[in-house]
This record gives structure tokens, C-alpha cells and sequence, in this order.
């Protein structure tokens, strides 16, 4: 298992279920609050860059993650958008269809 695959697993069991809504994704955001961590770190205390540039490397991969959630959520909600109107034209269809065997009905 890689490293955004076990950071992701505990995230998903100790974190997924907090409140967020920001106009970005949360891996995006957990990305940018890694890369500020790392850097603070690393200046501060002069980190090996090693795992600094591993920790770095993970949060490029949540950032590229994230901006992936996001295009896949508005392709999503496109679809949706696309099978309510699809809904809609058919009820209208099943209005008028109701309407002409009624009409039809009272003809004989």
C-alpha cells in the first residue's frame, strides 16, 4: 500500500465524517494544510528533506486527488441536471399521452 493509499484509509476512518463546504475539495484543502505543516517544519527544526519531500510529495498527490473529486463532482452533477430535464420532458410526454386517451375515450 502506497503512501496517499494509507493516508487516505485514515482519513477516511478518522476524519471523513467532519463537517466541510469550502469551495474546494477536502483533499485539496488537506493538501495545502500538510504543505504549510512541512514547511514550518522544516524551517524551523531543519527537517531531513527526505521525509519532508515525502510529506510534500503526499500532499501534491491529495492536491491532484482533490482537483479530480471536483471536475468528477460537476460532471456528476451535470448528469443529474441532464436526467431531471430528461424526467421532466417525460412526465410532460405522459401528461399529454393521458390527455389524448382521455379525448379518445369520450369520442366513443
Amino acid at each position: 500500500m502506497n503512501l496517499l493509499e494509507r493516508y487516505n484509509d485514515f482519513y477516511n476512518d478518522e476524519c471523513s465524517g467532519l463537517t466541510h463546504g469550502g469551495p474546494i475539495s477536502m483533499q485539496e484543502m488537506q493538501a495545502l494544510a500538510l504543505e504549510c505543516m512541512v514547511k514550518a517544519f522544516k524551517r524551523k527544526y531543519n527537517l531531513d528533506p527526505i521525509p519532508a519531500d515525502e510529506i510534500l510529495m503526499l500532499a501534491n498527490q491529495l492536491a491532484e486527488q482533490g482537483q479530480k473529486s471536483v471536475v468528477d463532482l460537476k460532471n456528476y452533477k451535470m448528469l443529474v441536471e441532464q436526467l431531471a430535464e430528461q424526467g421532466q420532458k417525460s412526465v410532460v410526454n405522459l401528461k399529454n399521452y393521458k390527455e389524448i386517451c382521455e379525448g379518445l375515450a369520450n369520442e366513443i
